[in-house]
C-alpha cells in the first residue's frame, strides 16, 4: 500500500485559504480525520482563537470559589468545577489575587495528623466544597450554559460525520 503524504496538496490549499478565518472546530469539519492543530502549526497557519464561554474577566462568583477552594484543592480540581477555565488560568488568577495554588492544607497542624488522616481530611473538605458549589444557583447556571455550548459543538460534529458517510 503506498504511503500517504503527510499533507496533501488539497489539504494545504484548504488550510491556507480558510485557516485565518476558521476556528479549529470549523477547520476540523473541512479536514475530517486529520489533526488540524498540528497541521496548522507545521504549516505556520494561525487559526482563529477558540470561542470560550469563560473568556475575559473573572466574575465575583469565580473569585469567591477560588478563595474558598485554593487552600484545599489543586488548580486542576478547581478548573474542573469552573466551566471554560483551565488549570493555567486558575493558577494565574490565584497569583493575581495573592492566593496559594498548592492545594495544601496549611491550616491543619502536622504534629496531630498522620499523612493518611491529613489526606482523608483533605478529601472530605473537597467533597464538602463540591457539594456546596453544586447548590449555588449562579454556578449551576454557568455550568448549564457551558454544557449547552458543548452539546451544540458535539451535535455539529455528529452532523458533519453523518454527512461525510
Amino acid at each position: 500500500m503506498p504511503r500517504k503524504p503527510l499533507i496533501t496538496y488539497e489539504e494545504r490549499r484548504i488550510m491556507f485559504l480558510n485557516g485565518p478565518n476558521c476556528t479549529c472546530e470549523e477547520m476540523q469539519k473541512l479536514l475530517p480525520n486529520r489533526d488540524v492543530r498540528s497541521m496548522a502549526r507545521r504549516m505556520g497557519v494561525k487559526l482563529k482563537p477558540m470561542p470560550n464561554v469563560a473568556e475575559g474577566n473573572w466574575t465575583a462568583e469565580e473569585d469567591a470559589i477560588l478563595r474558598r477552594c485554593c487552600d484545599h484543592m489543586s488548580a486542576r480540581d478547581i478548573a474542573d468545577m469552573l466551566p471554560g477555565r483551565n488549570r493555567f488560568k486558575v493558577i494565574g488568577r490565584c497569583h493575581r489575587l495573592g492566593l496559594s495554588t498548592s492545594g495544601t492544607t496549611r491550616h491543619m497542624p502536622d504534629s496531630t495528623y498522620s499523612t493518611t488522616r491529613r489526606a482523608a481530611a483533605l478529601m472530605a473538605k473537597r467533597a464538602k466544597l463540591r457539594e456546596e458549589l453544586r447548590g449555588d444557583p449562579a454556578f449551576r447556571a454557568k455550568v448549564e450554559a457551558f454544557m449547552a455550548y458543548r452539546a451544540r459543538i458535539h451535535a455539529a460534529q455528529e452532523r458533519v460525520r453523518a454527512a461525510q458517510q
